[in-house]
């Protein structure tokens, strides 16, 4: 079932199977799939981990969560991804253990950042990240004509 959220606004259809993919949208803020249409702008980001601009992490995994969908935030505006987070389609993210931990404050970073924008996104439970970082996103964003 197709429904309208902010990515409507820049071009791309939002999808949720019928049945399990309704009931999973609003229980997790995500979208079964997106579709793109073929004029549309697409930005890829590298891994951003919570380090601060002194390359040091916070000691609370919520402040490094927020810190690292900060550091996402400030790609996409300098790469031209109008409203940041609000064009991202797509995101995974990798955790350093169990993506139970990381719960609260990924709720905190996706109320912040996502708002209603419910992404196709996939969590993923890692052994390790470069140097003590215990968390690290990328994302597709796009942007309409």
């Amino acid at each position: 079932m197709e429904y309208q959220g902010p990515l409507t606004k820049v071009g791309l259809k939002c999808i949720n199977t019928p049945g399990l993919g309704e009931k999973l949208a609003p229980l997790y803020g995500i979208s079964s799939a997106i579709v793109i249409p073929p004029n549309a702008t697409l930005f890829e980001t590298s891994g951003h981990t919570g380090c601060n601009l002194d390359i040091e992490y916070p000691e609370s995994l919520k402040d490094e969560i927020l810190q690292a969908f900060q550091n996402v935030e400030n790609t996409l505006i300098a790469a031209g991804v109008p409203g940041g987070w609000q064009g991202v389609y797509k995101m995974t993210s990798y955790h350093v253990g169990s993506l139970d931990d990381a719960g609260e404050g990924l709720e905190a970073a996706m109320a912040k950042y996502l708002k209603d924008n419910r992404i196709a996104w996939c969590g993923v439970s890692v052994a390790g990240l470069s140097g003590p970082a215990r968390i690290e996103i990328t994302v597709s964003a796009a942007k309409g004509p």
